[in-house]
């Protein structure tokens, strides 16, 4: 009888970018969609999956356990769902322990995108897709530009597709532009919130 064959840390790492990738194109072009009124919140889920992906790449090729385990003595105890599968872990924790790569404001964005998700899971939203559109669009670039610093500008997304959500960071004429059409307080805050979030690129 033929061994089972072992996947190795490379591909195994490969199909979390390759799904982390997939997940993030799938958000965009969702959000993208003028038939598609469910926006915010199918995009939040799909980033939080790409983020997660992401991470668990990252920590697949420099060899960091990310499964939760219980010690005991000098064995660990990894703990599985009810179905029988490891249990990885999930966004937050990957964000929250000392070996993530990200930087503070990248980790502040994601979180509060978590945050809307825990609130999304408990009860009904509307109208948020024009509120938070700032903070989705700096979801984009961080990813993007993390997936690229991690692995290689090869992997970054317009290698695979033309990227539609606004991959690029404001320039001084949309920001007048922005100004004029919507002076009150609430741009001021979203433009503020862009040039503190995004990561230029």
């Amino acid at each position: 009888m033929a061994k089972q064959r072992k996947r190795s840390v490379f591909s195994i790492k490969n199909e979390l970018i390759k799904k982390s990738q997939e997940a993030a194109l799938a958000a965009i072009q969702l959000y993208n969609n003028p038939l598609i009124t469910f926006k915010s919140e199918s995009f939040i889920i799909l980033m939080n999956i790409a983020w997660t992906y992401l991470l668990h790449a990252y920590f697949r090729k420099n060899i960091i356990e990310y499964r939760y385990y219980n010690s005991q003595k000098s064995r660990k105890l990894f703990i599985k769902t009810k179905h029988g599968a490891y249990k990885y872990w999930e966004l937050e924790k990957c964000l929250t322990h000392e070996s993530c790569p990200l930087e503070k404001a990248i980790k502040d964005n994601l979180l509060f995108l978590i945050g809307i998700r825990h609130e999304i899971e408990h009860q009904m939203t509307s109208k948020i897709d024009s509120f938070f559109s700032a903070k989705f669009q700096a979801c984009c670039i961080n990813y993007n530009s993390t997936l690229k610093n991690l692995f290689g500008n090869d992997y970054g997304l317009e290698k695979i597709t033309p990227i539609a959500l606004q991959l690029f960071s404001f320039g001084e004429s949309q920001v007048d532009e922005l100004i004029e059409k919507r002076n009150c307080l609430k741009i001021y805050w979203i433009l503020f919130q862009i040039m503190k979030l995004i990561v230029i690129l």
